[in-house]
């Protein structure tokens, strides 16, 4: 990716291999920041798969942190997966994958 940083890529990379876990012919477009995110690193970015193409949101730890505290992006999974299992009909989006 010129002109990218490296983590950026190295984001997309990593969310490629684990969404190819469940759909193999996945392939995810170039993210690009998403407005409005204030935790972390949140992207989004096009995802094409046998079923047609949608927009993802990427959430990961911001360069050189730990994922720990606000920056726990699996936490959060754990929250959203939570949320849409706990029959309130609250509205939450689904996670595709944890890496």
């Amino acid at each position: 990716m010129t002109g990218r940083p490296d983590w950026l890529e190295a984001v997309r990379t990593t969310a490629q291999e684990a969404l190819r876990r469940t759909e193999p012919a996945a392939v995810l477009g170039e993210p690009r920041p998403l407005e409005g995110g204030r935790s972390g690193v949140t992207l989004v970015a096009e995802l094409t798969t046998a079923a047609g193409r949608r927009d993802v949101v990427l959430k990961a730890a911001p360069p050189g942190r730990r994922a720990v505290g606000r920056h726990d992006v699996l936490r959060q999974a754990d929250v959203l997966d939570a949320v849409a299992a706990s029959g309130t009909g609250v509205p939450a989006p689904q996670v595709l994958a944890r890496v």
